[in-house]
């Protein structure tokens, strides 16, 4: 019969300093991780009442469902203090414009809400605006000659000049 011997190596301070870097790594890992999916899933929804905005999400998503049955093509586009709106139906015929609402605001932040009243002139409506550098959402209300009001919610990027 052998007998081995089994040797213990003594518990250092180096392996508590091992254990307790890589403890710390994991968890620092772990909260940018999910502080980067927090970012990227952010809707941009803010609003005064959480209740409230709650109450008419329903009706509010059915109006714009329609307007995108509707099959009309909106084209936003903003360049040089200008921001520019056109739209088309199903057969590529321009729209000719009655109205058009555009509230523009950050992701985050309800401090740069920007309420326009764009100038409409046949098949284009526009407003001069200044915006930042960055990424915008907004929600369009647009009345057209002979359709119903609708709206579309969409993004904007402004790149840095």
């Amino acid at each position: 019969m052998t007998t081995q011997t089994i040797t213990k190596r003594p518990f250092t301070g180096r392996h508590m300093a091992f254990i307790m870097v890589g403890f710390f790594a994991v968890v620092i890992s772990v909260n940018f991780t999910m502080a980067y999916l927090a970012t990227q899933s952010w809707t941009g929804l803010v609003v005064p009442n959480a209740y409230v905005a709650s109450q008419n999400f329903d009706a509010e998503t059915a109006k714009r469902e329609a307007a995108l049955a509707r099959g009309d093509q909106i084209e936003i586009r903003y360049e040089e203090g200008r921001i520019t709106i056109t739209a088309r139906d199903k057969a590529g015929k321009a729209l000719t414009f009655t109205s058009a609402e555009l509230n523009l605001h950050r992701k985050i932040s309800s401090r740069q809400n920007t309420p326009l009243t764009l100038r409409c002139a046949a098949t284009a409506c526009e407003a001069d605006v200044a915006l930042a550098a960055g990424s915008w959402s907004g929600d369009l209300l647009i009345e057209t000659m002979g359709q119903k009001p609708w709206q579309q919610a969409f993004e904007i990027f402004v790149r840095e000049k």
